[in-house]
């Protein structure tokens, strides 16, 4: 079996080998547990967010630290100490405090602000739809089906046009609110949790 770059797979035991800098990895398609370096691996958080990722937030939030309005954009800061399994920790530029958010309620932003959903044009004659990160370049490429071609491409988001904004917006297709985008501020901030 083989194991490709980014694919994803669950750590299983302390290696024993070099139990400080490596660990026993499975994966789906290797019959064998591969002893992997902590180097080596990126965490995925619930929802399959990354630390790092772009998320626009899709619910209304308020207290006497800040604010985080319907489809202001944010960033995947860490894990959740309150729920592990179902919420991250995002920051957010009008928020003093980290949130502790649902991951139902992000949703992931990808290279060129694009979305999981948007139905896009490539190269002026294709149209599909965004599905997800790219698999081999996710800081300049997403994935798309397209109409009339077996399987997902990745594509350079600088290659794709957003279809027409009017015309998707009849068919459901985008939503009414825009992103704001997002500065990074400081991560060393307290947390407030969303129940």
């Amino acid at each position: 079996g083989s194991v490709a770059d980014g694919e994803g797979g669950v750590v299983v035991d302390w290696s024993s080998t070099n139990p400080r800098g490596k660990v026993l990895c499975a994966f789906p398609n290797l019959s064998l547990l591969l002893d992997t370096l902590v180097s080596q691996l990126e965490l995925e958080l619930p929802g399959g967010f990354r630390i790092g990722d772009t998320v626009i937030f899709k619910a209304a939030f308020e207290n006497e630290d800040g604010s985080v309005a319907d489809g202001e954009g944010g960033v995947v800061v860490d894990w959740s100490s309150t729920n592990p399994r179902g919420k991250v920790l995002c920051a957010f530029p009008n928020l003093s405090l980290l949130l502790d958010t649902l991951v139902s309620q992000l949703e992931l932003e990808l290279p060129g602000g694009f979305r999981i959903g948007n139905t896009v044009i490539f190269r002026g004659a294709l149209r599909g739809e965004v599905v997800g990160r790219s698999l081999w370049n996710p800081e300049s490429q997403v994935l798309c089906k397209f109409l009339n071609h077996a399987g997902m491409l990745d594509v350079p988001s600088g290659e794709l046009i957003l279809e027409d904004p009017v015309a998707a917006s009849r068919m459901g297709v985008l939503s009414s609110t825009s992103p704001r985008p997002f500065t990074s501020g400081s991560s060393e901030r307290g947390s407030v949790s969303l129940s």
